[in-house]
């Protein structure tokens, strides 16, 4: 571990306000860190899992805290990473739909089935810089029924902050189940490039669907965006799924005069 990453370690444990719960989150932590499949509170070695759940479920510490410490620590990390010279390096911004399956039922929180799974539904989204890979922040999806999927997506990029605007170019990775023309014309209208995955059936402006539009490669419209059938982010590295049907292509910067909905704050 680099002497940044033990600072922060040290720093983060000293928000927590009992030893107890210091030696749970290393615990957790030690979980994450070593993976090998087994980041599960029953493959701890130091707490039980009943420790690890009432840590995770009823005993209070200061998330907000350790979530503001934790972005100002990837701030300088990625800082430190770009390069001073030159174009603006680009990062790349995955959207992933994560599930956090759960058994039984709990009155407090808004658990649902999704693709046969049982549980909370996370839009998450961190950043891919180099080596780095970073959680930077995530919405809860309530399920069918509830606020769509792309427009939680794309509050989630509208809070990106401003100094991640002005150091780096965005591009924008996600799945087909991010796939809609609201989610594309929003990050277009943010000022982002995007690689986004699309099912092979949608259907394209000049008729047909996209597992017809052509071989590997070929060239086709949708939504008004120009797209390549069959091309799972050649040059962009996309999230497991992308290539499910066809990769979608909207850089286009926001019109001259006008600022983009990032530099306004958000959507309309």
């Amino acid at each position: 571990m680099t002497q940044a990453a033990l600072s922060l370690l040290w720093t983060l444990l000293a928000l927590l306000p009992s030893p107890h719960l210091q030696e749970s989150l290393k615990a957790l932590l030690l979980l994450l860190l070593h993976g090998h499949g087994k980041a599960r509170p029953q493959h701890s070695q130091v707490k039980s899992p009943s420790a690890l759940s009432r840590f995770l479920n009823r005993y209070p510490w200061p998330t907000r805290a350790l979530i503001r410490l934790a972005r100002k620590e990837a701030e300088k990390a990625l800082d430190r990473a770009r390069k001073k010279k030159g174009p603006k390096p680009r990062l790349l911004v995955v959207l992933d739909l994560v599930t956090l399956e759960k058994r039984g039922r709990f009155q407090a929180l808004p658990l649902s089935f999704f693709h046969g799974k049982w549980g909370l539904h996370l839009v998450v989204l961190y950043l891919v810089y180099g080596d780095l890979r970073i959680p930077w922040a995530y919405r809860l999806w309530r399920g069918k029924g509830e606020k769509a999927l792309s427009r939680l997506a794309l509050s989630l990029l509208a809070s990106l902050p401003p100094w991640m605007r002005r150091a780096f170019r965005i591009r924008v990775a996600a799945d087909a189940a991010f796939g809609t023309t609201w989610f594309l014309f929003g990050v277009k209208r943010l000022g982002f490039e995007a690689v986004v995955g699309m099912r092979r059936d949608r259907r394209l402006r000049g008729g047909g669907g996209l597992g017809t539009s052509g071989g590997r490669g070929a060239g086709s419209t949708f939504g008004g965006f120009p797209s390549r059938s069959g091309w799972p982010g050649t040059a962009t590295p996309c999230p497991k799924g992308a290539g499910s049907g066809g990769t979608w292509w909207p850089p286009f910067p926001p019109r001259p005069g006008r600022r983009s909905l990032g530099e306004r704050g958000g959507l309309p």
